[in-house]
């Protein structure tokens, strides 16, 4: 009997960890806010960050500024017609974009310092002079 209370335990505790009781945060709902806005609503249980890329091609993406979330229930958006997002989806009638939710941002020089000057994990730390680093959600749409 003490064996099978002590399966139960480990089972009991397995199923709770994998809900969303003890998860750092969660996407809940990415809408289309007004023009050229998308509007991500989510939970963290710390503070995370939420980046957004945008691929109106095949051979371009572009990431939009990147979001620092606090603890709790979130709501950010992103506005898509800055900059070089807007010239790019000019003739496009429908744009694919991915929003993800982070545990931290680190610089290039942190992520050279992680894993070598010049590593290929380092790719979008040089590409933006930061990366992400422990993806938790993501969520991808075409707006």
């Amino acid at each position: 009997m003490k064996n099978f209370n002590y399966y139960l335990v480990v089972m009991v505790l397995f199923v709770f960890q994998s809900t969303s009781v003890f998860s750092q945060g969660k996407i809940n709902k990415v809408i289309d806010g007004d023009l050229f806005t998308i509007v991500v609503k989510g939970y963290a249980s710390e503070k995370l960050w939420i980046g957004c890329t945008i691929n109106p091609d095949t051979y371009s993406e572009i990431d939009l500024k990147p979001k620092r979330v606090s603890k709790g229930n979130y709501e950010v958006s992103f506005n898509l017609s800055t900059g070089a997002a807007n010239s790019l989806m000019r003739g496009n009638s429908s744009i694919p974009y991915v929003v993800a939710l982070w545990e931290e941002k680190i610089s290039l020089k942190e992520c050279e310092k992680r894993y070598g000057k010049g590593s290929k994990q380092c790719k979008w730390a040089r590409k933006n002079g930061y990366q992400f680093e422990g993806r938790i959600d993501r969520y991808s749409g075409r707006y």
